[in-house]
């Protein structure tokens, strides 16, 4: 089955984009997030955004390579935020839904 093959191919080769995927399977954007059951989504010239059940961006790629990752805790507030070269930032929250401090992969540490 095609969508076996996918998520195999993604599993051996996560830092492939969904561009990456049209080329090697020869699928539209729109016929590979139909094959994953990505149902909501954008695309807009060679742009692509992909939304959570809440409507939260969790994934932003660009034809050129460059991709964003975003992850969210249960409350809808933004946890993670990593790119295509392997940097990232973690946000932290109080019990108000507050941000109170951040993180980032260069060891940077804020506090609000």
């Amino acid at each position: 089955m095609m969508k076996d093959k996918i998520l195999e191919y993604i599993k051996l080769n996560p830092n492939l984009t969904y561009h990456d995927l049209c080329k090697i399977f020869g699928l539209s954007l729109e016929g590979i997030f139909k094959m994953l059951d990505i149902n909501n989504y954008k695309i807009e010239d060679g742009y692509i955004e992909i939304f959570d059940t809440n409507d939260n961006s969790i994934y932003e790629e660009f034809s050129t390579g460059y991709w964003v990752k975003y992850e969210y805790d249960e409350n809808n507030n933004r946890i993670c935020v990593e790119n295509y070269k392997g940097s990232w930032v973690k946000y932290y929250y109080d019990g108000n839904n507050n941000l109170t401090s951040k993180e980032d992969s260069n060891g940077y540490k804020y506090k609000y």
